[in-house]
């Protein structure tokens, strides 16, 4: 399973949808994060709720054995193209 942003600060401060993604993260064979995405997370939990949640959110790492990869330039025109295909997307454009 690869981890984003809104499903770890979901996790880690209780929102409605926190233990949706807690037992989806347990439940994994394995966890994957990007670079670029430690690095947004501790940015969110460390304005929304102080050091002590970027603590928390490095032992979750540690302790939880997630790896972190790199996130070059061909990854991200492969993640926007998967993007652009997901049937989910919503195309919002202006008037």
């Amino acid at each position: 399973m690869v981890l984003d942003t809104s499903a770890i600060i979901a996790a880690i401060a209780n929102e409605s949808d926190g233990s949706r993604y807690r037992t989806a993260m347990f439940g994994a064979d394995s966890l994957l994060i990007s670079a670029v995405t430690v690095l947004e997370t501790k940015v969110v939990l460390f304005a929304r709720l102080g050091s002590e949640a970027v603590d928390l959110f490095d032992e979750l790492l540690e302790k939880a054995g997630i790896v972190v990869v790199s996130f070059d330039g061909e990854m991200a025109r492969a993640a926007f193209d998967a993007f652009r295909r997901s049937a989910r997307v919503r195309v919002i454009r202006p008037n």
